[in-house]
C-alpha cells in the first residue's frame, strides 16, 4: 500500500525564499536565522577612495542562485477538513454581516491563526467555495531543496512542470539493478505554496493550507 505524503514546491515568482544563515566570528558558530523572504535590489557602487560612482550591482542573480524558489522544500504527512462557511448578522440586519469559517476541530480564530489569512483574505480567495483546511503534520525540511525531476509522474516520467495547484506524483527506488526493476515506494501530493506560504511553515508559523479543492484521495 502506498504512503501518501505532502510535498511542498515553492514558487519561481519573487520574493525570494532563502535560509538565513549567520556565522559568529567570536564563537565560531553558525548561527541559523530561520528562513526569510526578500526582493532582490540594485546597489550603488562607489571607489571608496575616490568617491567615484562605479555603476550598479544587480543582485537578482544571487538572489536566484541562494534561492529555494522553483523546488521542492519540505515534506510532511496531512489531514483534511472541509470547511464550513456562515454568516454572522449584526442586529439582525441581512445587510451588515461578516463571513464566518470554521471546522470540526477549529472554530474562526484558531482557523484564521493557523492558516495565517484573515476573514477577509478568505473571503477573497474562497468566494463562492467552502474550501479545505489542510492540516500539515510532522513537518521535516529537505537539508537540500529537491528539483521537480527527483519525482514521477503517473507516466513513470521526471516531472517537468510545477503543479498550479496540486497533482500526485511518485518516488522511485530500484531494488534490483541487475534487472532494473523498479518499484515505487511512497506517493506524495505536490502541492504549490507561494514564498510566503513556504516561508510561514518552514519557520512552523503557519501549520494549515487553505485550498478551493482537493484531489479526492486527500479525503
Amino acid at each position: 500500500m502506498l504512503n501518501l505524503k505532502m510535498l511542498f514546491y515553492c514558487a519561481k515568482a519573487q520574493p525570494f525564499l532563502y535560509h538565513d544563515i549567520d556565522y559568529c566570528y567570536d564563537t565560531g558558530n553558525i548561527i541559523d536565522l530561520g528562513y526569510k523572504t526578500c526582493k532582490y535590489t540594485n546597489f550603488r557602487i562607489y571607489d571608496y577612495e575616490t568617491g567615484q560612482f562605479l555603476g550598479w550591482d544587480n543582485q537578482k542573480k544571487a538572489c536566484e542562485n541562494e534561492s529555494m524558489n522553483g523546488k521542492i522544500v519540505a515534506v510532511s504527512d496531512f489531514e483534511v477538513e472541509k470547511i464550513t462557511k456562515v454568516r454572522n448578522y449584526y442586529d439582525m440586519k441581512p445587510e451588515a454581516f461578516d463571513n464566518l469559517y470554521y471546522t470540526k476541530t477549529l472554530d474562526c480564530e484558531q482557523l484564521s491563526i493557523s492558516s495565517c489569512m484573515t476573514t477577509e483574505q478568505f473571503d477573497n480567495y474562497l468566494k463562492d467555495k467552502n474550501g479545505y483546511a489542510i492540516h500539515i503534520e510532522n513537518l521535516r525540511v529537505f537539508d537540500t531543496a529537491k528539483e521537480l525531476s527527483n519525482y514521477e509522474d503517473e507516466f513513470e516520467s521526471p516531472l517537468k512542470r510545477a503543479p498550479q495547484n496540486m497533482i500526485r506524483c511518485y518516488s522511485t527506488l530500484y531494488s534490483n539493478v541487475e534487472a532494473d526493476m523498479p518499484i515505487r515506494t511512497d506517493c506524495y501530493i505536490l502541492i504549490y505554496v507561494t514564498p510566503q506560504e513556504a516561508c510561514n511553515i518552514l519557520n512552523h508559523k503557519q501549520d494549515i493550507l487553505i485550498r478551493k479543492d482537493v484531489l479526492k484521495e486527500m479525503l
